[in-house]
């Protein structure tokens, strides 16, 4: 598991500056035998140029940025067997402090079992999250001989998220001349629906663009004609089915009207969402055949997801939260959610028992919302 802070140094000092051209990090072993051990050189620990260079001219060189990386101490019996102690956490976390160009901005644990760095961690140890040059992790891994555990920490992603990716950009993607420009109207059952996604696809990229009050949205496709558009897609923020048509008919010269039909219009939904209904999910679960009592009180569940939105009328019951990578400054922002996942989770499990929309499996369960991502 990788554990993730963006939001800035955590209690962290300031570098020191190397003397002259560069500086070693010793790390002071704890062992009956009172053993210096060397957990980084001197080209470790020496200053690099930083990831932008500042001018007069308030213009900067765009070069590769540091990354975040996950430092923990190594149990080795092996190295035990040699008469090299384990080194002490609160030791390498002060040589990691006092380092040029490495910035300590989180501490995590005390943990036991932390993914991959389950194997080799002593317990009680915990989990230093450094943001540093690639270069000079590598450097640290291997003049740590074998006491540190050095691993990049990854970012955590939504896998059922399918964005449009653009491909690899080269000289044959045209940005200007020739293009294709639609304008769509959006509409169901008479009227405008404003906040609607719209996806236009040709060969090569795509074109997004958000309907305004008045349904409308204009999009570009560069080096395409109406000939050459292959998808179309609408996804509406709620209330309707969204629509997918391929080899579109666009007319470049008329407004596209794209007709959504209600959820409504589907029988098993009649009337929805102003009556409330069970999902087809709820009901192959039978969920519907549990008696009325079983609505999970005194059952406290954990989603760890991008956060839980409770200005929604289903949600206001969710109280507790916890915004973790936002929690060196503040971690109440766990109720913006970005992505819109986490709160149709916390919908699907504990929404609320009202008259309308959807009731959740558990709504009387108390939820506490982890906010992990976009950026964990």
């Amino acid at each position: 598991m990788s554990s993730k802070s963006e939001s800035g140094r955590s209690g962290a000092s300031e570098p020191t500056p190397a003397t002259g051209s560069s500086t070693s990090v010793a790390v002071k072993d704890t062992s009956s035998s009172a053993k210096e051990t060397t957990a980084a050189t001197k080209e470790a620990a020496a200053p690099r140029e930083s990831a932008t260079t500042e001018s007069k001219s308030g213009q900067r060189e765009l070069k590769k940025r540091k990354r975040q990386f996950l430092v923990a101490p190594r149990h080795n019996p092996t190295l035990q067997m040699m008469g090299i102690a384990p080194l002490q956490f609160s030791v390498v976390e002060q040589a990691l402090r006092d380092g040029p160009d490495i910035e300590v901005i989180d501490r995590v644990g005390p943990k036991n079992v932390i993914g991959a760095l389950a194997a080799g961690v002593p317990g009680g140890a915990g989990v230093l999250v450094a943001r540093m040059a690639e270069e000079k992790a590598a450097a640290l891994a291997m003049q740590s001989q074998g006491q540190l555990i050095v691993e990049r920490d990854q970012s955590l992603q939504l896998l059922d998220v399918n964005y449009p990716q653009a491909e690899l950009m080269n000289y044959s993607l045209p940005m200007t001349g020739t293009a294709l420009t639609a304008e769509f109207l959006v509409m169901a059952q008479d009227k405008p629906i404003e906040g609607a996604a719209v996806y236009l696809f040709g060969s090569l990229l795509p074109a997004r663009g958000v309907t305004d009050a008045n349904g409308k949205v204009r999009l570009t496709l560069f080096g395409e004609t109406t000939s050459s558009v292959r998808r179309l897609y609408v996804k509406p923020r709620m209330d309707y089915w969204s629509f997918y048509q391929e080899q579109p008919d666009i007319r470049d010269q008329e407004i596209n009207v794209v007709k959504l039909r209600a959820l409504s219009d589907w029988p098993s939904l009649a009337n929805f969402p102003k009556q409330q209904q069970l999902s087809w999910g709820q009901k192959a679960m039978r969920l519907d055949q549990l008696p009325p009592h079983f609505r999970g009180q005194g059952i406290r569940i954990a989603i760890v997801d991008s956060g839980a939105a409770n200005q929604h009328q289903d949600l206001t019951n969710i109280t507790h939260g916890n915004d973790i990578v936002n929690k060196q400054h503040d971690t109440s922002t766990w109720t913006v959610d970005t992505l819109s996942h986490g709160s149709h989770c916390a919908g699907v499990i504990a929404g609320m028992d009202s008259a309308v929309g959807v009731r959740g499996f558990v709504p009387d369960a108390e939820i506490h919302a982890c906010k992990l991502f976009p950026g964990g």
